[in-house]
């Protein structure tokens, strides 16, 4: 269960390197072809792999929520990825911001009282679930932070603390983080067994937020850019194991699978959040050296402090987390 959990983070991380080689031999545009053929090769391997089990119970398909939630991501996603192109005060900005606020409400109000919601707002709302899933996101945000972070500082220029790397090089610096992901299960299981779901989560994140505050102090050289990378990745592996394990010890048989999907979109939703707050950051602290641009080093610090952040916070959500037993 934790190397299934930890596979978004593998495949986030493996990602990135691979990304960088094939944009630099074939092109950005490639990127969304490859993707598209690894979308449909998965699908094919999962039609063909994965048993058929047939459902106990058929409910509608939640098409009103599905619409919600959707527009609701887009629009907040949209005002902070064009943040700075469009003017953060500008009408577009706000509007796609309130607007995308105002969706979500209206979200979570039309889940509390339909009878097959799309999320079942009355078992998410437990505070044990809550709690894991607010981890989740922050969590998700560190994660993808990380790697886009790093990509970052290695091509940025000298003169900003970088070190002028092209893409492909910047990307295979992210290999080791995905080589430690991978083992990071076996040591994860040993250690729930012996401190609980509940600290290693804990853990995770304090060790997440210190290679973020660290590799701000003392990353001049590639190498130590790397090693930095690799312990935040490992902070994260943590975490992510550990979630399915929370959320099973706190939903209810009837729910576990739906509340451990959410749990995952959450994640994700992580992700796409660190991608347009780390687009929006590089934006505004964009500068130009000998016709080189890149992200300025207080960019940088700055993108090190929402992973720090994050990190932190996801610690004390799992400080909060509180066993069904200690309710």
């Amino acid at each position: 269960m934790a190397l299934i959990s930890t596979t978004l983070g593998i495949g986030g991380s493996t990602g990135i390197p691979l990304g960088g080689v094939f944009a630099s031999l074939w092109g950005w545009e490639s990127l969304f072809w490859i993707s598209a053929g690894l979308a449909a090769v998965s699908l094919a391997l999962m039609a063909i792999l994965i048993p058929h089990r047939e459902p106990h119970a058929r409910q509608p398909f939640d098409y009103i929520g599905a619409f919600l939630l959707s527009a609701a991501l887009i629009l907040i996603l949209l005002g902070i990825s064009q943040g700075k192109a469009w003017g953060w005060t500008s009408l577009p900005i706000l509007g796609s911001l309130v607007g995308g606020l105002l969706l979500a409400v209206l979200f979570v109000c039309f889940e509390a009282r339909k009878e097959a919601a799309l999320v079942n707002i009355e078992v998410n709302a437990q505070r044990p679930i809550m709690l894991t899933n607010a981890a989740s996101l922050l969590m998700g945000i560190a994660m993808f932070t990380n790697l886009l972070v790093t990509s970052l500082h290695l091509q940025g220029t000298v003169e900003e603390h970088g070190f002028a790397q092209n893409a492909t090089v910047a990307g295979l610096a992210m290999v080791p983080s995905a080589i430690i992901m991978f083992f990071m299960p076996a040591i994860t299981s040993y250690l729930v067994n012996k401190f609980g779901a509940e600290q290693v989560l804990i853990g995770g994140g304090l060790l997440t937020a210190a290679a973020y505050l660290l590799r701000a102090m003392t990353s001049i050289h590639i190498t130590m850019v790397i090693i930095w990378a690799m312990v935040a990745s490992a902070g994260v592996a943590l975490t992510y194991a550990v979630f399915p394990l929370l959320i099973m010890a706190n939903a209810s048989h009837h729910h576990t699978a739906a509340t451990n999907g959410l749990n995952a979109l959450i994640r994700a939703i992580g992700t796409t959040v660190a991608s347009a707050a780390v687009a929006a950051i590089s934006a505004t602290f964009l500068i130009s050296h000998n016709d080189t641009s890149s992200t300025s080093w207080t960019g940088i610090l700055a993108i090190f402090g929402i992973g720090a952040v994050a990190s932190l916070l996801a610690a004390v959500c799992g400080w909060a987390v509180k066993k069904p037993a200690d309710n």
